[in-house]
């Protein structure tokens, strides 16, 4: 999710060139210096795909990658603007 004032915006399979653009839209018109995308249903994120999605400012990233049926998710920040150091993504039951 994307959360603004303005907006909420969930991004479901968010591997279509349309969904790409609305999100990077979105985040043309926020300060965010760190973004949390979920259900992207995306086995794999690769550099091209957080660039073409988020911008050259979001530089860095990690991912939980989605198995079977649950989804990924994605964090990326920019690097100039805060250290992320060991994230580390847990189970919740």
């Amino acid at each position: 999710w994307i959360t603004t004032s303005r907006s909420r915006f969930g991004m479901c399979a968010a591997s279509t060139r349309t969904r790409h653009h609305a999100i990077r839209t979105l985040l043309d018109t926020t300060s965010a210096s760190i973004v949390c995308l979920q259900k992207t249903k995306m086995d794999l994120i690769c550099s091209s795909v957080v660039l073409d999605t988020l911008g050259s400012e979001f530089d860095d990233y990690t991912y939980l990658p989605a198995q079977g049926t649950w989804g990924s998710i994605l964090l990326a920040w920019k690097s100039r603007a805060l250290s992320m150091t060991d994230p580390m993504f847990t189970t919740n039951a």
